[in-house]
């Protein structure tokens, strides 16, 4: 034999068929060198007439091994290496099994490349170890060809091998897409709701008012609550509309103002939260809110309601007899010369209101002591001067209380009133009200007049009329620096008594602890008793939403299985790599120069896999074409440049035909 394991054989003529392959009359060296020395040649040309190789010297080549049994010594590094990256890859895959957070977050960019990494590693391990122990030339290609998706699919078409192992490699690749999916949608974000309850207190609306304590009494707190009725004036519109009055407090819907339509089973009307009707610009101070979740609670409460069912306009004032009018506490009241209105005492006023009949006072009425006396209602009459001060509107009202129940809803701090419904607890006659004490009646109207201060001069209406007429205030504000009266019989009876009983809530609201309504509260409950307050008690209903991860368990199933298969091939990949019999050359371009007489190498370097040998030999140059002799039939085979002065460029017609399906 020659230097390169060939035969005297070498330059004899050959009988091949179909594809020509460099063929030696030794069948050992046949078989022991199955890479394609000669490519298919074309049509017609069914002999080939080799030419022996030219003599040359031998490439000298670093690093070549000179035994032919043993690898290259440089490389042990390296397959430590890759025995390392072997085991890494094959275990890998267990990530995606035990930490699911870390699939979810990168599973579907990392699976789908990693699937292919270690599965076409491990296709490529096992078709060594099948050439080892032999194997049918088609199961080879069929395996070697199945490296990816797309090549999987086009080999079983290209080879016509629509056999078991070609639909099993069909449904492995398969799992490629589906992993990646799986760990994309394995989970979902949830919201879970938690339930707890804490209790909750909120002011009395039967807690004492600076009105019942006379006059030396009122005059303590007068400068506070007086104070805190001019700010509730000044609310802006928009907020006036709100759920919660300017210091966080909770307003409550009048009842009267909802659509019955809108009564279920338990009575609660549904407030309307695009037009919603409060009974006061303040709301009801609660202590104990929490800043999360969602919240429930009911709370009980009543509210004044005026409700005017005449409203007269009169023209000249001083026509009218005004003792036959008004009641006990205006009985001396007559308009004078600067066009207001002036009791006996002195006091100069805007308006007034008065009683002009005698309610019953019984002593104070509490929810629990049913039955109740049968209280009629209070008559009031309202006065305001108009048309420049020369005119009046005159309205005569009844006085009411309307007892309800709040079903109230926050969201953190911020709360509303949803729905309403008469008071199941507070069983009072409408005629009942703080009202019918006479001391807590006569400082309520005499001191209504002049709450937001005596009238700045007397030729003008005071803020609480002008707020009647436009809640907007916009007129207040040109009455700094002119005459404005508010001409409130221009009104309707309907919207007159809306906002006078609006009004009316709010300043009978402020003298039930004025500080309280700003925020400072007491710092424990006996405090607050001991200044006249009452306190209710209820429980809050609190829902907190956390955010959880929920596992889908069909896309978890479709990723174990995805999963598993990877860490089976990995493992498997291992085991053949490190139990196959020869080295790793199948799918190596270098593997064609084994034996080859038109690349001249040293002896040795049997035991080098394909990349060993790749690696060894990158730097040399190749080229396919005619390796036949001069009688011009093709015989394509791979040599190095040097060999290729009698060849035919690559670059002139086809030498062979391509087959097509």
């Amino acid at each position: 034999m020659d230097r390169n394991g060939w035969g005297g054989s070498v330059g004899r003529e050959q009988s091949v068929e179909g594809i020509g392959l460099l063929a030696n009359e030794s069948k050992d060296i046949l078989e022991a060198h199955p890479s394609a020395i000669a490519m298919t040649e074309a049509p017609g040309q069914s002999k080939t007439k080799l030419k022996d190789a030219p003599p040359a010297d031998v490439f000298s080549i670093d690093g070549w091994p000179p035994n032919p049994n043993k690898g290259d010594k440089d490389a042990v590094w390296f397959r430590v290496l890759a025995f390392i990256t072997n085991i890494a890859m094959a275990l890998f895959p267990l990530l995606f099994i035990i930490l699911i957070k870390i699939a979810t977050g990168f599973g579907p960019s990392i699976f789908p490349i990693l699937f292919a990494g270690i599965v076409g590693r491990a296709l490529k391990a096992c078709a060594s170890y099948q050439a080892g122990r032999g194997a049918k030339l088609g199961v080879l290609e069929q395996i070697l060809g199945s490296l990816t998706v797309f090549s999987t699919i086009e080999t079983q078409i290209l080879l016509r091998s629509f056999n078991l192992l070609g639909i099993g490699l069909l449904m492995v690749w398969a799992l490629s897409p589906l992993g990646g999916q799986a760990s994309l949608r394995l989970l979902e974000l949830k919201t879970k709701s938690v339930r707890s309850t804490q209790n909750l207190t909120y002011m009395n609306m039967d807690s004492t008012s600076w009105f019942t304590q006379g006059t030396s009494g009122f005059s303590q707190a007068s400068f506070a609550v007086n104070t805190l009725y001019s700010a509730a004036l000044l609310t802006p519109l928009p907020v006036q509309t709100t759920s919660m009055d300017t210091w966080g407090n909770l307003k409550i819907p009048t009842l009267e103002s909802l659509n019955v339509d809108t009564n279920d089973s338990n009575g609660w009307l549904a407030v309307d939260r695009r037009n919603p009707k409060y009974s006061s610009l303040l709301g009801v101070p609660v202590d104990g809110l929490v800043n999360r979740g969602q919240s429930h609670f009911t709370l009980e409460s009543y509210y004044f309601i005026l409700e005017c069912a005449n409203l007269y306009h009169v023209v000249d004032k001083t026509e009218v007899n005004w003792g036959s009018v008004t009641g006990s506490l205006y009985q001396g009241m007559q308009p004078d010369n600067t066009s207001a209105f002036k009791k006996n005492s002195g006091v100069i006023f805007g308006f007034f209101l008065d009683s002009r009949s005698s309610p019953s006072d019984p002593s104070s009425l509490y929810p629990y002591e049913a039955p109740f006396p049968d209280i009629q209602p209070q008559y009031i009459v309202f006065g305001s001067l108009a048309d420049g001060g020369t005119g009046v509107s005159l309205a005569n009202c009844s006085l009411t209380r309307s007892s309800v129940e709040s079903n109230v809803t926050c969201n953190g701090t911020s709360c509303a009133a949803t729905e309403v419904r008469r008071s199941a607890f507070d069983l009072r006659p409408p005629g009942y009200t703080p009202l019918n004490d006479p001391i807590a009646r006569g400082n309520f109207m005499n001191q209504w007049p002049i709450s937001a201060g005596s009238n700045p001069h007397p030729l003008s209406s005071t803020p609480t009329e002008l707020f009647v007429q436009d809640p907007s205030l916009v007129s207040a504000v040109l009455s700094a620096s002119n005459i404005t009266y508010a001409n409130l019989y221009e009104l309707s009876a309907e919207i007159f008594s809306e906002r006078v009983s609006l009004l009316f809530n709010t300043y009978w609201q402020c003298s039930l602890a004025p500080s309280y309504h700003t925020g400072n509260h007491a710092t424990n409950v006996s405090e607050a008793v001991e200044s006249g307050m009452l306190f209710n008690a209820t429980t809050i209903t609190i829902t907190d939403q956390y955010e959880i991860y929920n596992c889908n368990r069909l896309w978890a199933g479709v990723l174990i299985l995805a999963s598993t298969v990877v860490l089976t091939f990995g493992i498997v990949g291992v085991v053949a790599t490190y139990r196959a019999l020869g080295p790793d050359v199948l799918g190596y371009v270098s593997t064609t120069t084994r034996d080859n007489p038109y690349i001249p190498l040293p002896p040795g370097g049997g035991a080098l896999s394909g990349m060993e040998r790749a690696r060894l030999l990158k730097d040399l140059k190749v080229k396919i074409h005619d390796v036949s002799s001069a009688d011009k039939e093709y015989h394509i085979g791979l040599s190095s440049i040097q060999w290729t002065n009698m060849g035919i460029p690559a670059t002139k017609k086809p030498i062979y035909q391509l087959f097509t399906i």
